[in-house]
């Protein structure tokens, strides 16, 4: 169940239909998240640690595969839910180092 207080943005509505995340997994991500860190100025991004999800069980008490929540990234602004996304086999988000031409 999505929590009342964020809604979803256009761009993360689209993203979540074609990614095929469901709008239970996302609000079971931000109940459940062990995880966050600071994206930008007033975003967040949320995710639930393998750990957590082994004291979850297979489901959350909502009912959730956790199997679902595993890689489920979710980046939260001030008011509402900006992207959804998966980093499959990664438990933790890392910013990438900037490349430098040659």
């Amino acid at each position: 169940m999505m929590p009342q207080h964020l809604q979803l943005t256009c761009h993360a509505r689209v993203r979540s239909q074609q990614r095929g995340i469901r709008h239970d997994a996302i609000g079971a991500v931000i109940k459940y998240s062990d995880k966050s860190e600071r994206r930008g100025r007033h975003c967040w991004v949320h995710w639930v640690s393998r750990r957590r999800l082994g004291e979850l069980g297979s489901h959350t008490p909502e009912g959730v595969s956790t199997e679902r929540l595993d890689g489920l990234h979710v980046l939260v602004g001030e008011s509402d839910i900006v992207t959804v996304f998966r980093r499959p086999g990664k438990s933790s988000y890392r910013r990438q180092k900037p490349t430098t031409r040659r």
